[in-house]
């Protein structure tokens, strides 16, 4: 897990199910290696439920290639199928989101945010 403290990045490795609720995004088309590392990863922190916001609409608008994309019911339907396959006893919970932050700021129950460090979303969280 990373957090940032005083414009410094820390980096802490959590152990599984250290967390109840665990939120993480992306776009997720033509679910690959990396996608499901990342989603192992968050699934594995989480003890009850894992929600994934996967980007539609005015999110993809940047993305190149953007007519290529899967559709948003075939991207849910992977990201789902997969977390499920490797967690089945998750509570999973997966939706389109068209901001960057979707349930993240909404869901009271979250408990963590798995996001890369790379993300400009955990820099701007540190400011809601």
């Amino acid at each position: 897990m990373a957090i940032q403290e005083d414009s410094v990045i820390v980096t802490r490795v959590s152990a599984p199910n250290s967390y109840g609720a665990v939120v993480i995004g992306g776009t997720f088309d033509r679910l690959h290696n990396g996608h499901r590392l990342f989603l192992k990863a968050a699934a594995e922190l989480a003890s009850h439920r894992i929600v994934v916001g996967v980007c539609d609409g005015p999110m993809l608008n940047k993305k190149q290639f953007r007519d290529l994309i899967q559709p948003i019911e075939r991207r849910i339907h992977n990201v789902e199928d997969y977390i499920k396959s490797i967690k089945p006893e998750l509570v999973v919970q997966v939706e389109p989101i068209t901001d960057p932050y979707g349930p993240s700021i909404v869901d009271e129950n979250l408990e963590a945010i798995v996001v890369r460090l790379s993300s400009p979303f955990l820099i701007s969280l540190n400011y809601l």
